[in-house]
């Protein structure tokens, strides 16, 4: 059976070739993640500062268990019921507790599938 051929590397003007499954290129996947985070921003700039990881540990406290239907794993994340794109706040009635996998797939929907762009 044939090999797939590798993928190639999506930074900018770069030739080579990335592993299967990756994006980038050994020398720009280390660049790629932190050019992520700089667009993004911190934490605090996005507003997730001291206020948000006091009320993280509440919720997280109120709802130990994903609130997602079914699931039984421990609440890692902390989700917001109608997200901040949305109009959410960030208030106790507005989020709950959900395993990371859930919360991830959850933020995704709202997304569109691609990313957070906040």
């Amino acid at each position: 059976m044939p090999l797939k051929p590798l993928p190639p590397c999506i930074y900018p003007s770069c030739p080579a070739f990335a592993a299967v499954g990756e994006r980038y290129c050994v020398a720009h996947k280390a660049n790629a993640g932190k050019a992520e985070q700089d667009r993004r921003g911190s934490s605090s700039q996005r507003g997730y500062g001291s206020r948000w990881q006091r009320l993280r540990l509440l919720v997280l406290a109120r709802d130990p268990v994903c609130r997602h239907s079914g699931c039984n794993e421990l609440s890692t994340d902390v989700d917001h019921v109608v997200p901040r794109s949305q109009g959410g706040r960030d208030v106790m009635e507005n989020l709950q507790g959900m395993c990371h996998p859930h919360h991830s797939a959850k933020t995704a929907r709202e997304d569109g599938g691609f990313g957070n762009t906040r």
